[in-house]
């Protein structure tokens, strides 16, 4: 599986500016480690994060301090927000260096609460490209990301990417199961002049293609967002704790 972290979080700055979003610790611990955690109980064993040069030896020394096993580093060329690739550009080039295989691919700063093996058991079944799906938090949310309805049989029939009015639906998150014929439509989608940063962008370009399916959860995702996203996360714990006691 692939995580995406190469972004620069600039939303975020100062805070992000030398440290890279999925380190900042929520919750007691580094927003990777949530996802690294959940997707070891979801029985995924092999991980790659794929972030930027600028933050390469930052995610070396966490792996190494941690000792997680079957993880590996990969960084895009890009030094700074300024000559970065874009999510879906530094996709496609890890996708160079990588085995032809189905891969599933998370965004690293949006923790899921949920397990995710429901979603894997549905895409071994099916063998399409999956989005999971989210309950909104709020209006603003659904707004910001993407908005997804599904059929009966759960196919996507509409993708919205960050609507500008207030619509229905489920949060359509960057928590993908693409398979590897899927992943080579990168490189037309690209070639088309489209996005090369927001990942949601060519999951709406893609279900106009072929046939997508989401995956539903009960739950909602915390998405880090920005600073008051952030500190937001940590008072989500902070009062669990305290009703804990």
């Amino acid at each position: 599986m692939i995580i995406l972290a190469g972004g620069y979080a600039k939303r975020m700055w100062p805070l992000t500016k030398n440290i890279p979003k999925p380190l900042l610790p929520v919750q007691g611990k580094p927003i990777i480690e949530h996802i690294i955690d959940n997707i070891r109980e979801s029985g995924v064993r092999d991980v790659i994060i794929s972030t930027n040069e600028q933050f390469r030896q930052q995610f070396q020394s966490w792996l190494t301090q941690n000792k997680n096993e079957n993880i590996r580093i990969f960084a895009e060329k890009s030094s700074s927000e300024e000559n970065k690739l874009g999510a879906i550009r530094a996709l496609t080039e890890l996708l160079k260096a990588l085995p032809p295989d189905d891969y599933l691919v998370l965004a690293g700063d949006n923790i899921i609460t949920s397990n995710l093996a429901p979603m894997i058991s549905f895409y071994n079944r099916i063998n399409k490209p999956i989005v999971g799906l989210f309950e909104p938090v709020d209006k603003k949310q659904l707004q910001a990301g993407s908005v997804v309805v599904i059929d009966r049989n759960k196919q996507i029939k509409k993708f919205i990417e960050k609507p500008k009015r207030s619509t229905k639906g489920k949060l359509g998150a960057l928590a993908y199961i693409l398979p590897y014929r899927t992943l080579v439509n990168l490189d037309q989608y690209l070639a088309e002049g489209n996005d090369p940063d927001d990942p949601g962008r060519f999951i709406a370009w893609l279900h106009k293609r072929e046939p997508v399916y989401g995956y539903p959860f009960t739950s909602h995702i915390l998405d880090i967002g920005n600073l008051q996203l952030f500190a937001e996360a940590n008072k989500i714990r902070r009062r669990s704790v305290t009703r804990g006691k």
